[in-house]
């Protein structure tokens, strides 16, 4: 991923395979038919959000396994399909590109349908989005293309939201906790906060932007930290069981951090051969 810009494949030897460059960011789910869910961005004029400026407007694109694009879902008209169309307002204008960030769109998770029986809208298929601009994470229906489920706060420009064995979600809360940060787990049918970890004292946690968070089979969590290049593992009781910190610095005074995007846990079985 060349995040605003486009996603590449390459083979084990860096051998560029195909590439799409359409304005892709963020995030991609690969699914198990080879065809591949982006979230992709373009500039447009939206009347109804902003008269004076045009939007960032977010979809979910889907390509085949060569990376050619099969059609595009966007986010906008799921909005304004659905009974959520008041959730909508003009976030601040991004300095960047001049531009309304109406979504911020920065992860997807493709539903599995294991909290259907208690949400009928997480039925299997759908998609799971955190959209940081409005706080919020929502459900897409991909038959009808609207939203069908959404959820705001107490978390503020969350990331990389994931749905657990238990039926309730994790996520990474980069502003919510007094500006500070905090993962957090809560249950989508009662909105109820079931755990938390924000470090407290000295092991405060903090990323402004970025950060993931991953439940390991163990039952401990797995979390970046990632404007600090900090990688670690607490268990339930929020004891800190490692930690990494990248070594990658710059600045006269190794003040400059390089950041830690995303860690993974992967299983002991994970194939390797394919190294060699």
């Amino acid at each position: 991923m060349y995040n605003g810009l486009g996603i590449v494949k390459l083979d084990k030897n860096s051998k560029l395979l195909w590439k799409y460059a359409e304005g892709s960011h963020h995030h991609l789910s690969v699914q198990d038919d080879g065809r591949i869910l982006v979230l992709t961005r373009e500039d447009m004029t939206a009347p109804r959000i902003s008269s004076a400026v045009d939007i960032l407007a977010d979809s979910v694109t889907t390509l085949d396994a060569e990376g050619n694009e099969l059609g595009r879902m966007p986010l906008l008209d799921a909005f304004w399909n659905s009974d959520y169309a008041s959730w909508l307002k003009a976030p601040a204008v991004n300095l960047r590109s001049q531009r309304i960030d109406l979504f911020h769109s920065n992860r997807i998770v493709v539903l599995d349908g294991r909290l259907a029986d208690r949400i009928p809208s997480f039925r299997k298929g759908n998609l799971l989005i955190s959209l940081r601009s409005l706080n919020a994470l929502v459900v897409v229906d991909r038959d009808s293309e609207e939203v069908v489920w959404s959820a705001s706060g107490p978390w503020l420009q969350q990331h990389c939201p994931s749905v657990l064995d238990n039926g309730n979600i994790l996520l990474f809360d980069n502003q919510g906790h007094y500006g500070a940060s905090r993962v957090l787990e809560f249950d989508p049918a009662t909105r109820a906060i079931e755990w938390r970890y924000d470090g407290g004292g000295e092991d405060e946690l903090y990323s402004e932007r970025f950060g993931t968070a991953q439940r390991l089979p163990n039952g401990n969590t797995l979390i970046a930290e990632s404007h600090y290049g900090r990688a670690l593992e607490v268990t339930p009781e929020g004891e800190i069981v490692w930690e990494f910190y990248t070594p990658a610095r710059a600045g006269d005074d190794d003040e400059l951090i390089a950041n830690l995007f995303e860690i993974e846990r992967l299983p002991r079985d994970f194939p390797v051969d394919w190294l060699e």
